[in-house]
């Protein structure tokens, strides 16, 4: 307005070719500030339409929206209002829970009646009456070293978002490729870790016969992961085995008063 108001003097004899010049140096440092200003506004993830759209003095012409590059929910926020933020800086952390993922560990024995694709349903304590229904979408083609297990990957979808993340779950995968096609992967009788004892290459554990009482017994075991084993031979479904003092109890059956068949109160 200023260049434009120069410009019309100086037709009309009134101002000076000089003070044009001026005003015309002014427009375009204004000019490049602006567009400075709308680049600015682009990075921040506004469009052209919204720019233009903006009013000097507008109340509210000074928020900028911060725009997601995914839908979903904030699931977690990392900014307090008045807080001076840098472009590094995480504000908000954002989960799409439509879909989520269910980890679980797979047993050396198990791999060959898993696979990617394969059904698998999942039931959590929170959602008893409910079975989620997935499929294998990966499984890692590397062995944990200290659990013997591969990791693999159950997608599930979650559109009423029932499954939260950091829940337990337990799931039950179906093998298409055994008994035509309609087989469930094998089932186990398993027990603690913590309930193995081990003497030279012989493990045992301790199985409570009354109350109090412990016998001895050598076992024989499957697959493994962190927290349980499978016995394949040993202990019958339904007898308790000891988890603690099994220090104890090992001394004492060393010591004669607890033999293979014999008990300790």
């Amino acid at each position: 307005m200023a260049l434009a108001r120069e410009e019309g003097l100086l037709k009309d004899r009134i101002t000076s070719e000089r003070e044009v010049l001026e005003a015309r140096g002014r427009h375009l440092a204004a000019r490049s500030s602006l567009d400075v200003a709308a680049e600015t506004l682009r990075l921040y993830g506004l469009s052209d339409a919204s720019i233009a759209a903006l009013k000097f003095g507008e109340k509210g012409a000074s928020a900028v929206p911060v725009r997601a590059p995914i839908g979903g929910r904030i699931v977690d926020k990392h900014v307090t209002r008045g807080e001076l933020v840098t472009p590094d800086k995480a504000l908000f952390t954002i989960a799409d829970l439509s879909s989520v993922w269910v980890w679980i560990d797979l047993f050396e024995r198990d791999l060959p009646l898993v696979h990617v694709g394969d059904d698998v349903a999942v039931t959590t304590a929170s959602v008893p009456d409910r079975v989620f229904v997935g499929k294998i979408g990966y499984i890692r083609d590397e062995v944990d070293r200290d659990t013997r297990a591969v990791r693999a990957r159950i997608d599930v979808e979650n559109t009423d978002r029932k499954l939260k993340p950091g829940m337990y779950a337990t799931v039950q995968v179906a093998d298409p490729h055994a008994a035509g096609g309609e087989g469930d992967a094998t089932e186990g009788l398993a027990i603690p870790v913590a309930a193995l004892v081990q003497e030279g290459s012989a493990v045992f554990v301790f199985v409570e016969t009354t109350a109090g009482a412990f016998e001895r017994r050598k076992v024989r075991l499957g697959r493994r992961s962190a927290q349980v084993v499978e016995v394949l031979a040993g202990v019958k479904e339904g007898e308790a085995v000891a988890t603690k003092a099994t220090f104890y109890l090992k001394s004492e059956s060393q010591k004669g008063s607890l033999g293979e068949s014999g008990h300790s109160h």
